[in-house]
């Protein structure tokens, strides 16, 4: 069981959840190449400025594809940055990309562990109050059973807390598979729950042009809705904000939530 983080009830807990963007792929491009990709150190201080600036407090920051090299750490970067301490990092893809870290830090966080959900992906999971804090970057694939695979693994590993707050890259829309599973086993996005509607998250203005190809703009007119923060065992009063925010250095949008326990 992981350890608990928080032993007195907050009466209130603010998520935070990015994609911070791996730059291997791309920052081998020469820098006049419109498809370039800057290193994660040189665009730290602007991702913590943006976790920093969210109209919440964020109590839990989850980060996916977090760069990791033998000579910097963009997780323990952004901590520092926050005032957080170090957090939790983990070698998420194992079989590519092996610089490819997720994790989480906080104020409230104080442990947390990985668990296997198939194809050599990773979860992490940090437990407040019993709440299960879990966060998450399916494959990008276009084979729909393996994002659905993933996402029931992850969910039978953790169905043993009543209250889960699952964020991340789902690298899938609301209408596929592995987001129908997820909202069969009763979650809910916090920002649908605010505004009706699920946000779109990818991707952000600044790297549209660098990210689509010109005939992938033509047809991704507007961002697609493929990251998550949702909840499962809240009721709709117990989500007290909900929301994303561009990010000038990322592809994915920023998600928070602010949550009532």
């Amino acid at each position: 069981m992981t350890p608990k983080n928080y032993q007195e009830n907050p009466p209130t807990i603010g998520i935070a959840s990015l994609n911070v963007l791996l730059d291997k792929t791309r920052s081998g491009l020469p820098r006049t190449d419109p498809h370039f990709v800057e290193p994660q150190f040189e665009r730290i201080d602007s991702l913590s400025q943006t976790l920093g600036s969210l109209p919440i407090s964020p109590d839990v920051v989850m980060l996916q594809e977090v760069q990791v090299t033998k000579d910097f750490h963009a997780g323990e970067q952004i901590a520092q940055r926050l005032g957080v301490g170090e957090g939790f990092w983990f070698n998420h893809n194992t079989s590519k990309r092996k610089g490819e870290f997720i994790g989480v830090c906080g104020k409230l966080v104080v442990a947390a562990e990985a668990i296997e959900i198939g194809y050599d992906k990773l979860a992490v999971i940090t437990e407040i109050d019993d709440i299960a804090f879990i966060v998450t970057h399916l494959r990008r694939t276009y084979d729909r059973r393996i994002k659905a695979t993933q996402m029931r693994s992850l969910l039978e590993q953790t169905e043993q807390y009543e209250k889960r707050v699952i964020v991340g890259d789902a690298n899938a829309d609301p209408h596929s598979e592995a987001r129908k599973i997820l909202r069969h086993a009763g979650a809910q996005s916090t920002y649908l729950m605010q505004t009706g509607r699920y946000p779109g998250t990818w991707p952000t203005s600044n790297y549209r042009d660098v990210m689509l190809k010109r005939h992938q703009q033509q047809i991704i007119r507007k961002p697609l809705s493929i990251d998550m923060l949702e909840v499962i065992g809240f009721e709709r009063d117990d989500v007290l904000a909900a929301g994303r925010v561009d990010t000038p250095k990322s592809d994915h949008y920023a998600m928070y939530a602010e949550l009532a326990t």
